[in-house]
């Protein structure tokens, strides 16, 4: 059977390298391919194989029809920096992930614009001047839930899937990898109005994803998407205005300041601060770093005890991983793609495929996941979240 070559256009071929920061002897490497392949590939002395065209498309984190357009496009809006470190660079790994995720939401947009969905409402309906309390009021109703029912789960896990529930089903796609360092980002939001994407950096704890999910939904409803590393911690010169909003509205949205002081007043030990926090993070189900951030705030403790809460529960974090790594073993492939592309995501990716509105390879292309698979894919996502 002959070979299929892929009719790519070799300048785009060679803006999506340079885009991904890629040298020619990275990507031969990496393609298992001759330098001087590459080459031609970029001079229209030679096509690559569909095969092979495609393996490059996911190596530089571009959509595979991308190599097909007559020039090169426009690349997407770079994502607003909001970390608290600037100056470390993000890894060309990171922003393969990141350009893929923005291409899922623009695609996906697209798709539901066409579809006759409606706007979300929520989207850019408040401002950093608003209201802290209106704003965490807004998302709760939104969302539909309340601190009661948010205590009620008594697991910083079972909380954290009640998050994700209650955001996917407003249309809200959120992403899950452990792929990313914590210390490079812990998420990043990509906003639009039908389809907003949140990533969570699996890395963290599930109290600290509880917290940088909420934070990101402040940016959305404030319409202002970017890479984040949201902190707690906010008494630091180079924390951005809208970090800091963010960070007050989502303590506004987790805490239940009487209740917390009630707590400290009746259940504190001076010679073990750090139990405190962690024995009320569990009643609250939030975390020990955001108890003592409230208790620095209100006067109650140093930021000295600040930070020994904070490294404490980083190390308890660090020991749990271990321990499920132990007992859980390797997460499935299925599994793995349905977190990495959202359920609510991969629910309509397959249900188009399904319904005939898209094909088989766009579908594969769209999940990076193969379409004899799909089985699997739809046995690892929760339809009852979009149905109940």
């Amino acid at each position: 059977m002959p070979r299929e070559y892929a009719q790519i256009t070799p300048s785009v071929v060679r803006w999506a390298r340079e885009r991904a920061k890629l040298t020619i002897d990275q990507v031969a490497d990496k393609l298992g391919r001759p330098p001087t392949d590459i080459l031609k590939w970029e001079n229209g002395e030679a096509l690559p194989t569909l095969a092979q065209a495609r393996n490059a498309a996911k190596l530089y984190g571009r959509a595979f029809a991308v190599f097909y357009l007559p020039t090169p496009p426009d690349d997407f809006e770079p994502l607003r920096d909001f970390r608290m470190n600037q100056e470390s660079e993000i890894s060309t790994k990171s922003l393969s992930f990141i350009r893929h995720a923005q291409w899922k939401a623009e695609w996906l947009a697209d798709f539901l614009e066409s579809d006759g969905s409606t706007k979300l409402n929520f989207v850019g309906s408040y401002s950093v001047n608003s209201p802290v309390e209106d704003v965490a009021s807004s998302i709760m109703d939104t969302l539909g839930i309340s601190l009661s029912e948010h205590i009620a789960t008594r697991s910083h896990q079972k909380a954290l899937s009640l998050w994700i529930n209650k955001t996917e089903r407003c249309g809200i796609n959120v992403l899950r990898d452990s792929s990313i360092k914590s210390d490079e980002f812990r998420g990043f939001v990509i906003i639009n109005d039908y389809s907003p994407f949140v990533f969570l950096n699996s890395n963290d704890s599930y109290a600290s994803r509880i917290f940088t999910l909420v934070h990101e939904l402040v940016h959305i409803w404030i319409n202002q998407q970017g890479i984040v590393d949201p902190l707690v911690f906010n008494r630091v010169s180079n924390a951005s205005d809208v970090e800091k909003y963010c960070n007050r509205v989502a303590q506004a949205v987790l805490i239940d300041k009487i209740e917390l002081l009630k707590l400290w007043d009746s259940t504190k030990d001076i010679t073990s601060i750090v139990k405190t926090c962690q024995d009320i993070s569990n009643a609250m189900v939030i975390s020990p770093e955001m108890i003592a951030r409230f208790l620095m705030d209100s006067k109650r403790i140093s930021r000295a005890d600040y930070q020994a809460v904070r490294e404490a529960g980083i190390e308890l974090w660090k020991k749990h991983k271990e321990k499920q790594r132990e007992s859980e073993g390797i997460v499935s492939p299925s599994l793995m793609a349905a977190l990495k592309n959202g359920y609510l995501f991969s629910h309509i990716v397959l249900n188009a495929y399904q319904t005939g509105l898209i094909s088989g390879r766009d579908a594969s292309s769209l999940l990076n996941y193969k379409v004899n698979n799909f089985g699997k894919l739809f046995d690892n996502i929760p339809m009852r979240s979009f149905h109940e």
